[in-house]
């Protein structure tokens, strides 16, 4: 299940980067890896780490 969460924000806030943060992968699969790597990862789901510059 993915979710989606959208707010409109007058165009103040300007999304910059966004991170994949989790384990590493057992396997090597194109697109599944992380960005910032964290072991051992407690969940069995990943976090997205978005970084915004508020104007």
């Amino acid at each position: 299940m993915t979710l989606f969460n959208y707010k409109s924000n007058g165009n103040r806030i300007k999304l910059k980067e966004s991170l994949l943060v989790g384990e590493t992968p057992k396997y090597k699969i194109e697109g599944d890896g992380v960005d910032i790597q964290v072991n051992p990862w407690p969940s069995d789901h990943r976090a997205v780490l978005s970084i915004f510059e508020v104007q």
